[in-house]
């Protein structure tokens, strides 16, 4: 068809709105890249796909890509050894997850009803064991998980114990240092836990400044008798964040293994919200599938053009023949899905 045309039947439009319909961008994409056919063979097998859609969400099966992501630049990375962050790696699980979810689905479909859209579930590659892995590292908020490794719960555990012991010296020293305080409170400076010492009284608090207000009547001082506390804290921390990098290394270097097999996931996840993308909006236009032909015969009944379902009803609708024939009417309408 030629690009006057596609602009002239408002089609660019029209896949827009399609695309409204998508669930994630890998399959908006796809929308927008679809291009008119004058292939019979490929626009029947697009129709093929378009009508078992339709009919899957009559069904009222769970039909969706739930959380799908296009997670194939994570995966890029991944390949080549970078190392993906834990909000990478949720956007993998539940992509993971919603591979399996769909090939589930799909294998359940009668094979008579359903052919196309039974061998594409069949296609699905399903990892559940990255799923499993990502679910046994990183919680639902995005935080490495103690029992990802037994080094971090370790870790974590002396982390406690340690923030447990400084909190409770400081807060016997906040009690010793009376007046000489601007605050009775604990806070941080430069990752250090400090006590805020009123700068007139400086000298009756032994310890590090490692800032002072912007109007200088206070300055943030970390008492000598902490120092060590403060250290081992510190150095405990870092052991923390360190194995945190080991943990994601690894993990996304058995992703990076399975990038090929991943993308793939993606791509059939896209192919299948495409398929239910058009049924969507073909039902929401009701919309019928054609009867084609490569006679060069049209005939067009009671046809109307898909976005005027969006516009009065009394929008009208017309008839026409191959011989080139039509005639207005104000009745119901015929439209075409298959894209």
């Amino acid at each position: 068809m030629h690009e006057k045309s596609i602009i002239t039947l408002e089609y660019p439009k029209i896949l827009a709105k399609v695309a409204k319909e998508a669930a994630f961008s890998a399959s908006k994409e796809l929308v927008m890249e679809l291009v008119p056919t004058s292939d019979i063979d490929e626009a029947r097998r697009r129709l093929a796909y378009t009508t078992e859609a339709y009919r899957l969400l009559d069904l009222n099966a769970d039909a969706s890509v739930r959380g799908a992501h296009d997670i194939r630049p994570l995966l890029a990375r991944a390949a080549r050894e970078g190392v993906l962050l834990p909000a990478d790696l949720l956007q993998v699980l539940e992509t993971t997850q919603s591979a399996i979810h769909v090939a589930r689905v799909l294998e359940k479909l009668d094979p008579d009803d359903f052919p196309l859209l039974r061998q594409l579930g069949a296609d699905m590659p399903q990892r559940p064991r990255i799923a499993r892995r990502i679910e046994e590292t990183i919680s639902e908020e995005g935080e490495v998980l103690d029992t990802a490794s037994p080094t971090l719960q370790k870790l974590r555990f002396d982390i406690r114990g340690a923030n447990q012991r400084l909190h409770d010296r400081l807060r016997t020293l906040v009690n010793e240092f009376g007046n000489a305080l601007q605050e009775h409170i604990i806070t941080i400076r430069n990752d250090r836990y400090v006590v805020p010492v009123k700068a007139e009284n400086r000298s009756q608090v032994r310890g590090i400044v490692h800032d002072q207000s912007a109007s200088g009547a206070t300055v943030y001082v970390e008492p000598m008798v902490v120092v060590e506390l403060n250290n081992k804290l510190r150095q405990l921390q870092v052991e923390e964040r360190q194995e945190i990098e080991r943990i994601l290394r690894v993990l996304s270097l058995e992703i990076g293994r399975e990038a090929d097999t991943l993308k793939v996931a993606v791509e059939l996840l896209a192919e299948f919200d495409l398929h239910l993308a058009k049924a969507r909006y073909g039902r929401m236009t009701r919309s019928t599938e054609p009867r084609l032909n490569n006679e060069g015969r049209i005939d067009l009944r009671e046809a109307r053009h898909p976005l005027l379902t969006s516009r009065a009803e009394d929008s009208g609708s017309v008839d026409a023949d191959g011989a080139g024939r039509s005639a207005y009417s104000s009745r119901g309408s015929f439209r075409v899905s298959g894209l």
